[in-house]
């Protein structure tokens, strides 16, 4: 028995069409909506991680900036050991982190004598900074030309310039302390 087949001009062909291309329309509103909530969940969850990251350093930061010497030594070394370890922030970000926490770490140590262990946190800091310039794009040889000017003195200007904006104009406790003991020792 051959099949009936309603005409093209029939209003229920038009009605079948029309809700045939509005299901299709829908299957793919749904289909964009639910993609674009897991990328809005995976973004989420990178905020939210950058933000938890971003209060453990700060919070760090401040607790070194009001520390003694062997207080903000430890500080220094937990805010390593949080970039070291943390996963969840954008690469580019924590390099750039890196080699602040390891700058710091050198000009703590250089300041209190400990010029070996300097210098093992100056190349640490060298470290990130190549993989900064890495992240950012730069050729081997760009970052060749570079390194030079990547020196001692800078990473201490750069820390000094840092911990006295963080401190109005103060600078870190601990240097204080061993300008104050300084200052002692000169006198005698």
């Amino acid at each position: 028995m051959p099949v009936a087949r309603m005409p093209k001009n029939n209003p229920l062909f038009s009605l079948e069409r029309l809700f045939s291309l509005s299901y299709l329309i829908l299957l793919l509103c749904l289909f964009v909506c639910g993609c674009r909530s897991a990328t809005d969940r995976q973004i989420d969850k990178q905020n939210i991680a950058a933000k938890e990251f971003n209060q453990k350093r700060n919070a760090i930061y401040e607790a070194y900036l009001t520390a003694d010497l062997n207080e903000a030594r430890n500080d220094l070394l937990t805010l390593a050991a949080l970039g070291e370890n943390e996963q969840q922030i954008n690469p580019r970000a924590r390099a750039s982190f890196l080699l602040r926490s390891y700058g710091w770490l050198y000009v703590l140590e250089s300041r209190a004598g400990n010029q070996q262990l300097a210098d093992v946190y100056f190349q640490e800091a060298k470290y990130w900074k190549i993989r900064e310039k890495e992240l950012d794009g730069n050729s081997d040889l760009e970052i060749g030309k570079m390194l030079p000017s990547f020196t001692k003195e800078l990473i201490v200007s750069d820390v000094d310039d840092w911990d006295r904006g963080a401190s109005s104009g103060k600078g870190p406790y601990y240097l204080q302390q061993l300008k104050a003991a300084n200052n002692v020792v000169n006198e005698k």
